[in-house]
């Protein structure tokens, strides 16, 4: 079983928001319209991901370029959640062939769940997940 089957099930939740771990005290300090600027180094996937979903990457300064007045967000577990879909994604089904997808996309499996990787609040693999 994997994710990407189940997407006509559960609506493709994992691909209409994304997450960036912040510290509580960074979090408090968050408001609507700015501009969040974190150091990063990501690999080439993830850069890819994280454009897919709104956000700039400066390649020079390596750092992820948020902002918050494009997005919906919460936050939740010392975690800004952002609610922001895929530019791949319409209505519940992919456009992009799997094989050209960031690896994100692809890694969550019932064996990747059983191994600690959190699925979405309403996902089929979330009964793997061990807290």
């Amino acid at each position: 079983m994997d994710c990407l089957s189940h997407h006509k099930i559960c609506n493709a939740e994992c691909c209409r928001y994304f997450s960036v771990r912040f510290t509580q005290k960074r979090l408090r300090d968050l408001k609507y319209g700015m501009t969040i600027r974190t150091k990063a180094e990501l690999s080439e996937d993830m850069i890819n991901y994280f454009i897919l979903h709104g956000c700039d990457y400066n390649l020079k300064e390596k750092e992820l370029v948020i902002v918050l007045g494009r997005f919906k967000y919460d936050f939740k577990n010392k975690r800004l959640i952002i609610f922001r879909k895929c530019n791949n994604l319409e209505g519940n089904l992919c456009t992009v062939h799997p094989d050209r997808k960031p690896k994100i996309c692809t890694d969550l499996t019932e064996e990747s769940v059983k191994n600690g990787s959190e699925p979405t609040p309403n996902c089929l693999l979330r009964k793997y997940w061990k807290v």
